[in-house]
């Protein structure tokens, strides 16, 4: 520990005592400023008087502070003499000289400090502030050497007094010692445990920072605990634990003690019975030498065990091999009971399992020496449905397993039995890529390939070579000439196309297309084993669109709205009608059937839907209106309820104006239906107009007559009619020779009520109609009008042929609407809404209007998925536009008079801050300040967290993704060649050049690196997906097990993923996985010590553990090795630690009657 992690001392005693100080020779030594303790034996106590006088005493503070108050009326401290001398004479004479001081010190007064080697000088009547003091505890290192027993009986691997590495050890102190320090050892948290570690290759553990013991109290102990680890190492071992302390007091002197003591030795008649001192008096700092003590801890071997796992050699992340048996046939050398010939276990939910307490079949048994294990042997099988079988080892059986021994990574890296072929397309037959998954056990995904037809082959005819490669020219195909014409094949096609290794049997197949749009397809089917021939199967994955239809049909008398779904109504269908799906900036028409259905199948973001129902020319209904909510994504068709027609009626007449009844030209007869809307005709050059489209229901209608813009104005005028079998209604129109609204803020203007007030003025209701289009805004209805009720108008002092004109009388006018749809810059759609209240609102800059809202952009106004961005849960809007890019201000300008710029507009939440959405799963945010929305382009400066990938660290990373460009029908792919970084344990990733597309659901990186602390692997083809990282391929070099054996790499196929059971802690860690196919190795070793020249040690699989460990394993790969000319050597598990590796293997010496062994060989 550092002294800057130097903790307060509190509650500690402290003194202030009187020191003298000597640095010179003493008594033949040299020291320098060694404080001089009142029984020195080589100065005069009148030299040294009042050494050790306590002047003061105080307790520190809880942050180690303290004072010292005390009347100081010393007057020689400092040098007393600097020529300061004395010497003895006799056989044992001495001699000093050198300097000596006097001084102050504060003297800790607790046996587990040290004091501070601080020397203090105060003059009579002052004070000093020390400042900050260390004391440092009285501390040592103890290495314990972890070994096998002596013990003649049992017959182990390791061999007897063996040191045994890979043994994790800990020690603790049950009882507490209140003033030992809480963070003794390496402990970082409550309880008994001060620190565990894992013995080496010498089989060595050492705990430092412990703390020495008091001599006088024997509960101030610790206890050094070894536990087996049934996950970690190659010798299984019964528990022990041993207290660290002296059993006698001739081991006393050897022990860390803090202080000096004493003990009386048995008596010894005529000698001298003087007690015998131990321990050392260590006062100050600077006398604290922190040494290493060592002990030794023998372990008795355990049964013997195997375990391991089932899993899927091909794919890392597969599903657990769970509940599957593993049979160990057992082959005693002596006959046994038949029950004992077979022991049967299953798989946990990790696919792991394991044989525990083995029986050891022993030879004779004889006295002082060691008893030969002679049985049994042993071999595992096992053989998962739908998967081959799997023999451990891959030369069977296993040699006996000695006392102790322990085989762990057994794993059985088995592959499925069946082969799949298939390719993957949409309905409409277009090649759709695909990931194809068969019950989590296997996994890959569709790769394209060009398809061809019989018809395909062309013949060409070969010209002279030029500089650069062989030249054809198309020749006739019926007459081909081998001299001078070449067939060539010219693919078609394409399509989506995998061959995949699968479990054979009925399985559930489950296809997930890489395109979010797509819905995924669970399909059952069975899977025929490879050695059957099987034939291509074509899986078809449907769109996950909207997919619409309903009905139109006669309004039922009585009905209310939409009560009935196809075929349940006796009401009149509707054929003929078009159906308009009305969403901005694109025309989506069906026309009913003779069944009056139609159907819609389209991409749209939004939720809710309106259609607008135009009856048959030759038919009386009114245009209808329809709406669905809540409409999702799915892949069938859903039937919703019927869109009724009312019966229409006709309205006929002639609109005159004057006295004479003069025909108006050009005048609008209309029905408001509500929202700005009308039904509405125009007259003919005769004044006659022929209104159609009028609701039957209810019968009273109000129909207004009018002409806008007449100079002087002409007052419109409406009329109650009962509709019947014949409707015929006429207007005569007065002019207006009182006032002249010739505009309103610029805006043409229908009036249809004038009422003059009291003071002069007017209150005029009516509609701001022809509302004009700018370079930003337009109107989505180009019908729509600005509906208002009692504006005041006065005059404005200006006449026009006599007429005086009005103007409004306030700057402001609030309209009749609620919202408006517009289209910005020809191309969103957006929903203008007022800041407050429930009504649009006009107002008047330089007398000029404008109509003024916050503007939410349309979901409707995106032709694809939500799958692929989502920006919130409203089902209509989907961002708020601001007036500038970083601007949160959403009071915007939308039709107006005047001329308008085009101009960039910003985003914004629906809260007015800053815009967050999911891409493709990922989290994302923007940088408002570079974002906006222009012409048909929505431009995000896009931030991505990647934040759901399990084990990464930092748990989440914000990654610069540039521009996402999103436009009404499609998203622009982000690139991006910012690397990617981060941890997985203690792998670095680096991902470079990736690019996000909305037809993937992941981030495509092209190459990418992972630092494994002690090699670098190149990767390629990655993907990176919100809570998964997948690798298509790696390469692996200069690889080493343990760092110290060279590996070479033969798999061509390597594979990564997150496993949930892997390493000594069997929990989940990324792996980096070489596995051998078709019977062939992952990786060879060669030219091991002792090995012949060229022989190879091969295995099946080779793992890199995200945790930093690597495990390699023979599987189902035979090795018959010879070691050092004399023995033949089979490998089965292997053990690595820093500096070593540990092999267990079976060793046959060749020599008749002597049976194959177990042993360990270790390489440093």
């Amino acid at each position: 520990t550092s002294l800057g992690d130097a903790k307060p001392l509190a509650g500690k005693k402290i003194s202030l005592v009187v020191t003298y100080i000597f640095s010179g020779n003493l008594g033949g030594k040299n020291v320098t400023e060694e404080p001089i303790v009142p029984n020195n034996m080589y100065m005069p106590k009148k030299d040294i008087a009042g050494a050790d006088q306590v002047l003061a005493t105080t307790t520190t503070g809880s942050d180690g502070s303290f004072m010292f108050s005390f009347i100081n009326a010393e007057k020689t401290l400092g040098l007393l003499k600097g020529d300061y001398a004395f010497s003895t004479s006799g056989e044992f004479g001495y001699k000093v000289n050198g300097k000596l001081f006097k001084v102050f010190r504060i003297r800790i007064e607790d046996k587990y400090y040290c004091s501070p080697d601080v020397n203090i000088k105060i003059d009579p009547w002052k004070g000093v502030d020390l400042g900050k003091l260390i004391s440092y505890v009285k501390s040592y290192t103890l290495k314990i050497k972890i070994t096998s027993t002596t013990a003649k009986f049992w017959d182990m691997a390791q061999g007897q007094g063996s040191p045994l590495p890979g043994v994790a050890a800990t020690i603790l102190r049950k009882n507490v010692i209140v003033s030992v320090p809480k963070d003794e050892g390496e402990k970082n948290s409550q309880g008994e445990v001060l620190a565990t570690h894992e013995s080496g290759k010498d089989g060595f553990v050492t705990f430092h920072h412990l703390v020495r013991h008091d001599p006088n109290n024997k509960s101030d102990r610790y206890y050094i605990k070894c536990t087996p680890d049934k996950m970690k190492g190659d010798f299984v071992f019964k528990e022990k634990e041993e207290s660290y302390y002296p059993l006698f007091n001739n081991e006393l002197s050897g022990f860390p003690f803090n202080s000096a003591s004493t003990y009386n030795p048995p008596p010894v008649q005529g000698g001298f019975n003087i007690p015998i001192t131990y321990g050392e008096d260590i006062i100050w700092n600077h006398q604290l030498d922190i040494k290493t003590y060592l002990d030794s801890i023998a372990l008795y071997p355990a049964a013997p065990r195997i375990a391991g796992k089932v899993e899927v050699a091909e794919k890392v992340d597969a599903k657990a091999m769970s509940d599957i048996k593993v049979v160990m046939i057992n082959k005693y050398k002596n006959p046994t009971e038949p029950t004992k010939l077979f022991t049967t276990v299953k798989t946990n939910e990790n696919g792991r399992y394991e044989f525990n307490n083995l029986p050891v079949e022993t030879g004779e048994f004889k006295v002082g020496m060691v008893t030969s294990v002679i049985g049994p042997t042993r071999t595992l099988i096992t053989k998962p449905n739908g998967f081959k079988s799997g023999i451990l080892p891959a030369k069977p059986p296993y040699p006996p397993l000695k006392w102790g021994q322990q085989l762990l990574n057994q794993d059985f890296s088995i592959s499925p039995d069946g082969l799949l072929k298939g390719y993957v397309e949409d309905e409409n037959g277009n090649p759709v890529e695909a990931d194809i998954e068969v019950e989590g056990y296997t996994k890959t995904t569709t790769k394209l390939q060009f398809t061809y037809k019989k018809s395909a082959t062309t013949t060409y005819k070969k010209l002279p070579a030029k500089a650069k490669g062989q030249q054809y020219v198309i020749g006739n195909p019926g007459k081909p000439d081998s001299k001078n014409a070449v067939n060539m094949v010219i693919p078609t096609g394409t399509r989506q196309f995998f061959s995949m290794k699968a479990p054979s049997g009925d399985r559930k197949l489950t296809i997930t297309p890489t395109d979010n749009a797509f819905d995924k397809k669970d399909t059952l089917l069975v899977i025929k084993k490879e050695e059957i021939k099987s034939k291509e199967i074509k899986f078809v994955v449907l769109r996950s669109q909207k997919r619409i239809r309903f009905q139109v049909a006669e309004q039922p008398p009585g009905s209310k709205g939409r009560l009935h779904i196809i075929g349940s109504s006796s009401s009149k269908v509707i054929a003929g009608a078009i159906v308009k799906l009305d969403i901005p900036g694109e025309t989506i028409t069906q026309t009913s059937d003779k069944d009056g259905i139609v159907t819609f199948i389209f991409d749209n973001s939004a939720a809710n839907f309106d259609f607008i129902i135009t009856p048959p020319a030759d038919a009386d209904y009114e245009t209808g209106y329809y709406t669905l909510t809540g409409v999702k994504n799915t892949t069938q068709i859903v039937t919703y309820g019927n869109a009724y027609l009312k019966n229409a009626a006709t309205i006929t007449g002639r609109v005159t104006t004057g006295q004479d009844s003069k025909p108006l030209n050009d005048a609008k007869v209309y029905i408001e239906i509500g929202n700005g809307k009308k039904i509405e005709t125009t007259t003919g050059t005769d004044g006659k107009y022929i209104l159609k489209g009028v609701p039957a229901s209810p019968v009273e209608k109000i129909v207004w007559a009018g002409k806008a813009g007449a100079i002087p104005n002409i007052l419109s005028q409406n009329k109650s009619i009962t509709l019947g079998i014949k409707n015929e209604l006429d207007f005569n129109l007065v002019n207006d020779n009182e006032l002249l609204i010739e505009t309103i803020f610029g805006f043409d203007a229908d009036v249809q009520s004038k009422v003059k007030q009291s003071d002069g003025t007017w209150l005029v209701s009516g509609s701001l109609i022809n509302l004009p289009a700018n370079e930003n805004f337009s109107l989505q209805d180009n019908k729509q009008s600005l509906p208002f009720q009692n504006l005041k108008i006065k005059k404005s002092g200006a006449s026009k042929n006599g007429i005086s004109i009005g103007v409004p009388a306030d700057n402001i006018l609030s309209t009749d609407l609620a919202n408006i749809k517009l289209l910005l810059h020809h191309s969103f759609g957006v929903l203008q809404q007022p800041v407050k209240g429930d009504q649009l609102q006009v107002k008047v800059e330089n007398n000029k209007g404008k109509l003024m809202g916050i503007m939410a952009i349309q979901k409707s106004s995106f032709k694809f998925t939500q799958n692929y961005v989502t920006f919130n849960d409203d089902p209509d809007k989907a961002m708020l536009v601001t007036d500038s890019p970083g601007s949160y201000n959403t009071d915007i300008s939308s039709i107006e008079i005047g001329t308008v710029t085009k101009k960039k507009f910003g985003l914004a939440n629906l809260q007015s801050k800053a815009l967050d959405f999911t891409l493709l799963g990922f989290n994302a945010e923007v940088d408002a300040a570079k974002s906006w929305i222009q012409d048909k382009d929505i431009n995000l400066a896009t931030i991505i967290h990647v934040n759901n990938l399990p084990g990464m660290s930092p748990s989440s990373i914000a990654l610069q993704a540039g521009n996402l460009i999103i436009h009404p029908e499609k998203l622009e792919p982000l690139k991006g060649n910012q690397p990617i970084k981060f941890n997985l344990e203690k792998w670095q990733f680096i991902g470079n050049n990736w690019q996000l597309s909305q037809n993937s659901s992941s981030i495509n990186i092209a190459t990418g690196t992972i630092k494994t602390g002690t090699i670098d692997v190149p990767l390629s083809d990655i993907e990176l997906r919100p809570n998964q990282l997948d690798i298509g391929d790696y390469e692996v070099n200069n690889l080493t097990l343990g760092g110290l054996i060279p590996v070479q790499v033969t798999a061509v196929n390597p594979i990564f993923g997150y496993n949930k059971s892997i390493g000594s802690d069997q929990k989940a860690h990324y792996e980096l996985r070489l596995i051998g196919d078709n019977s062939m190795p992952a990786v060879i070793i060669k030219s091991l010590p002792g090995m012949k020249p060229n022989d190879e040690m091969k295995f099946q699989k080779f793992s890199l553990v995200s945790n930093g460990e690597q495990f390699i394993n023979p599987g189902n790969q035979t090795n018959n090795l010879t070691f050092y000319n004399i023995m033949k050597v089979k490998p089965l598990s292997f053990m690595s630690g820093p500096d070593y590796v540990n092999m267990t293997c079976g060793i046959d010496l060749e020599i008749p009657q002597l049976q194959e062994t177990s042993g360990v060989i270790q390489f440093t």
